[in-house]
């Protein structure tokens, strides 16, 4: 039982480890410039060890490799500098992204739990408003201005609202036709909530006061800690 219980203690730490990658790599594109800044900071350190051994074995005059060993330090040095502000970067970007939620005159339920799932092409989002909702067309005209702000080129959605039998909640299905299985490809549904969060959102609220938005289920799967990473070394996951 206890080597059990030990087992499923691993795999859940797995879990929220993989689970909090998945979101930094929303949040922050200095996630990937991390991983390629390490690379080369190996790639330039293997590379300098050979010309240290040629300057500390071969006689002066024969063959002088300090300016390759110049070269391939200034490299390292540089790489393992800019590792460490894309570390500092991330961690700005996530605390930025909690100020943001923070400051919401509405609750935003199930964020950024979403990000953690596989329904790439598609997320539901839910308004609950405090008293009673607007009508379907208010809603529509609103909304239907996203695209246009987005840019077709970059983003297409479908939305249908749907009322659930319940007059202060509406739902409505926001779609990329062109959604990918890979992590950071949903960061189109990010800039679509923070747009929809800092503009239409807001313009429905002030007519009519939401109490909340909910993203998929609303719960939260996810003990996301926003301000302070889950892992004290968290940037050696690759």
């Amino acid at each position: 039982m206890r080597l059990q219980a030990e087992i499923e203690r691993k795999h859940a730490d797995i879990q929220k480890t993989s689970d909090q990658k998945r979101v930094f790599l929303h949040i922050s594109s200095w996630y990937d410039w991390r991983i390629f800044f390490a690379v080369i900071f190996v790639m330039s350190t293997i590379s300098l060890f050979p010309f240290l051994i040629i300057k500390g074995s071969i006689p002066v005059g024969s063959y002088d490799p300090t300016g390759m060993v110049i070269f391939f330090s200034l490299i390292s040095s540089l790489s393992i500098i800019l590792f460490f502000v894309s570390v500092k970067m991330v961690e700005k970007k996530v605390l930025e992204e909690k100020n943001w939620k923070d400051q919401l005159s509405f609750h935003l339920n199930g964020y950024p739990d979403f990000f953690i799932y596989r329904s790439y092409s598609s997320f539901e989002v839910s308004i609950h408003f405090k008293d009673h909702a607007p009508e379907q067309n208010y809603l529509m005209n609103i909304l239907g201005t996203l695209p246009l702000e987005m840019g077709e080129d970059e983003y297409q959605k479908e939305d249908e609202i749907v009322d659930d039998n319940n007059a202060k909640v509406f739902k409505f299905q926001v779609q990329n036709p062109r959604g990918s299985k890979f992590n950071r490809h949903r960061r189109w549904a990010r800039r679509w909530l923070h747009k929809a969060c800092d503009i239409q959102f807001p313009a429905i609220h002030k007519e009519y006061p939401i109490n909340l938005i909910q993203i998929g289920d609303g719960a939260s799967h996810f003990d996301f800690d926003w301000s302070i990473p889950r892992k004290r070394m968290w940037w050696f996951n690759l």
